[in-house]
């Protein structure tokens, strides 16, 4: 049986920018990239990204109105569907 979410997601398709940081020489790193917001809830989001990722990895997203700095979420699944991969959020910051 499939657990409900918690929160209904918005249905939607816009594109954003993202970052992950990562350790450098000189400090932390960030490699940006484009993504697809598919769909929006209160604690999560479904995006669509050319690059792989894994579960527990932290990704930066900017471009929604709501939040000034963006929002940082942590994958939860991820799938490679033809050329992208799919990938629900769980936001660690609201």
């Amino acid at each position: 049986m499939q657990k409900e979410r918690q929160y209904p997601r918005k249905k939607l398709t816009r594109d954003i920018m993202c970052f992950t940081e990562y350790p450098g020489e000189t400090g932390i790193g960030r490699s940006y990239f484009f993504a697809t917001l598919v769909d929006l809830s209160k604690n999560g989001a479904g995006l669509k990204i050319e690059q792989s990722c894994a579960p527990d990895d932290e990704i930066w997203l900017h471009g929604l109105e709501a939040v000034q700095d963006g929002i940082l979420g942590q994958v939860v699944w991820a799938k490679k569907t033809d050329d992208l991969y799919s990938l629900g959020l769980r936001f660690i910051t609201h």
